[in-house]
């Protein structure tokens, strides 16, 4: 309820400026009202642009990839990037068109370079050196210095806040940092939060972990490469229990990178190899998601 004698403050009553914007690429601009033809944009990149009613020079800053505009002039905004892959020059984004009435929701190829500098880099602890002084890369952190330095940060957290800071980790593609606080979680046995979503996470990170520290120029040990590379494998097939066809590809999918990375390091074993590629297979047939179905021709093609 409005204080008594509000109303009569005549600074209530005074509207304020509309911000003047623009949505512009090289084929028009968009004021949300109208679409005009666009003069001074050369290039296939998508700009916010802001002209000053004092007619100063205007403004502008790249929209790219977070609105796209269509052949038809529709404008919509990027909600997701499905399946982010670093080796693919183009990423598929899922776009979401103003007040369509058919087919709301369209894909779009993502240029690599406009999207890589969006995607969170990974944040090194403070503990994080150079295994290797010619080490080539970013930096890895020593597996024993980050679970001493997490040990007091853990401490008396809850199950969920555990849960928190592991899938941070995780998104910033800390991967050692978010398996480490995984095997915390892990060890409390609480279904509601170490769930299959966070079993899938853990297993990823664990193999990533195991991939990174086995990297060009990085030394660690190789019988605890290949432990992590086991244990995420069992991760991940108890993730691909999830009753959800996506998950459960997804996590097919991973473990089957997962065993054949372990393939190559644990050559007296052919199993692996099969495994991975019936994982591949069965992640190929359960959805329609190209990432799957292009890596199981990769591994068709090295003798599945």
């Amino acid at each position: 309820m409005a204080k008594k004698g509000v109303s009569d403050d005549p600074e209530i009553k005074k509207w304020h400026s509309p911000f003047y914007g623009l949505i512009t690429n090289e084929l028009c601009f968009s004021t949300g009202l109208n679409i005009t033809q666009s003069k001074d944009i050369d290039e296939q990149k998508i700009y916010w642009k802001w002209n000053p009613p004092n007619n100063e020079n205007s403004i502008q800053w790249l929209a790219s990839p977070f609105v796209h505009i269509d052949d038809e002039l529709g404008v919509s905004l990027l909600f997701r990037v499905n399946h982010f892959r670093d080796d693919l020059k183009e990423q598929r984004g899922e776009y979401h068109r103003f007040a369509a009435e058919l087919e709301p929701v369209r894909e779009q190829l993502i240029p690599q370079d406009i999207i890589q500098a969006w995607i969170p880099a990974k944040i090194p602890s403070s503990t994080t050196e150079l295994l290797d002084g010619n080490c080539v890369g970013e930096p890895v952190s020593d597996p024993a210095e980050v679970k001493e330095e997490l040990q007091e940060q853990l401490k008396d957290k809850t199950p969920y806040e555990l849960r928190s800071a592991a899938v941070e980790a995780f998104w910033k593609r800390d991967y050692l940092r978010a398996m480490t606080i995984f095997d915390e979680l892990a060890k409390i046995h609480n279904s509601n939060e170490y769930n299959h979503v966070a079993m899938y996470q853990h297993g990823v990170a664990m193999w990533n972990t195991a991939e990174q520290l086995g990297a060009e120029g990085h030394i660690y040990n190789l019988d605890q490469r290949i432990t992590w590379l086991k244990n995420a494998v069992d991760l991940l097939k108890d993730a691909s229990q999830h009753r959800n066809s996506d998950y459960s590809a997804k996590a097919l999918y991973e473990r089957s990178k997962a065993l054949c990375r372990l393939s190559k390091l644990d050559i007296d074993d052919n199993d692996f190899f099969t495994q991975a590629c019936e994982d591949a297979e069965k992640a190929a047939n359960s959805v329609y998601e190209p990432a799957y179905i292009s890596w199981y021709q990769r591994l068709i093609e090295r003798g599945c």
